[in-house]
């Protein structure tokens, strides 16, 4: 979704896991924004991290090469 979001809208807030409302209470609802660089590199290492383990099983679940379709228009944008 965030590659969506940055593509769309530019810079995005994008929120670290200690951000959640839930360690933080209402203070989490100020996440600043990223730089759109920060977001595609946030993007990329969700990705690089995932390539080869998503189990192809099924055709109604992300698959490896879906993967490497949305790795590829990253890496275009």
């Amino acid at each position: 979704m965030y590659f969506d979001l940055v593509r769309m809208f530019g810079d995005v807030p994008l929120p670290q896991e200690n951000d959640l409302v839930s360690n933080n209470g209402a203070s989490a609802a100020n996440v600043l924004r990223s730089s759109e660089q920060e977001v595609y590199d946030y993007n990329l290492a969700d990705l690089l991290d995932n390539q080869g383990n998503i189990a192809d099983s099924d055709v109604y679940h992300f698959s490896n090469d879906a993967l490497n379709v949305l790795l590829a228009k990253v890496y275009m944008n």
